[in-house]
């Protein structure tokens, strides 16, 4: 993580919670982020796999209806972007 991030990153727990965190809590949450995205990463390589493709789609994942709603990769789906469309 970059040093400017770092300091984003403090000021911001600290703002929303009064937590202060140092450089290894944020190590510790990157490292924690990265395990889940691999995780999801498998579990979409194994749907595809058991539905003959290639490809991981989006289906392959197990992502709930509220994170789906504001998912980055299928704008038509999120509410900020109905919203903005309006």
């Amino acid at each position: 993580m970059r040093p400017s991030a770092v300091a984003r990153f403090q000021r911001l727990f600290r703002a929303a919670a009064g937590v202060d965190v140092d450089k290894n809590d944020l190590k510790r949450y990157d490292d924690f982020i990265d395990r889940k995205i691999y995780d999801l990463l498998l579990i979409g390589q194994a749907h595809a796999r058991a539905n003959a493709r290639d490809v991981i789609q989006p289906s392959d994942l197990p992502v709930t209806r509220g994170l789906s709603s504001i998912s980055c990769c299928d704008p038509g789906t999120s509410e900020t972007a109905k919203t903005r469309q309006n």
